[in-house]
């Protein structure tokens, strides 16, 4: 359930990074994360996650990236996780972001 917290609103202006805290952490070179700075994603590396073979592939790919973090450890991620993740990545995606209009 959202509490209000940046994590659950995740509406952003659009040039602002923001921190994701991790339910479940996970191990990047051998290390435990617990949280994941997320940017704006590059039209390239859009491009480049758009070769995944499905939606939660490019998402995977797509924050692999961002956060420079390996694929392998993104995988690790509790599914509550990833859709925080997802849905920081879609903000970007929406028609009034892109064109300024509702």
């Amino acid at each position: 359930m959202p509490d209000g917290s940046a994590d659950d609103r995740l509406d952003l202006p659009i040039d602002e990074k923001t921190t994701i805290t991790l339910k479940k952490p996970i191990t990047v070179a051998g290390k435990l994360v617990d949280q994941l700075v997320l940017r704006e994603p590059t039209t390239g590396e859009l491009r480049a996650a758009g070769d995944g073979e499905n939606a939660t592939a490019t998402v995977i790919i797509l924050a692999s990236r961002v956060c420079a973090v390996p694929e392998a450890a993104i995988e690790q991620m509790a599914a509550s996780d990833y859709a925080k993740v997802q849905r920081f990545f879609m903000q970007f995606m929406r028609d009034d972001r892109l064109t300024g209009r509702p």
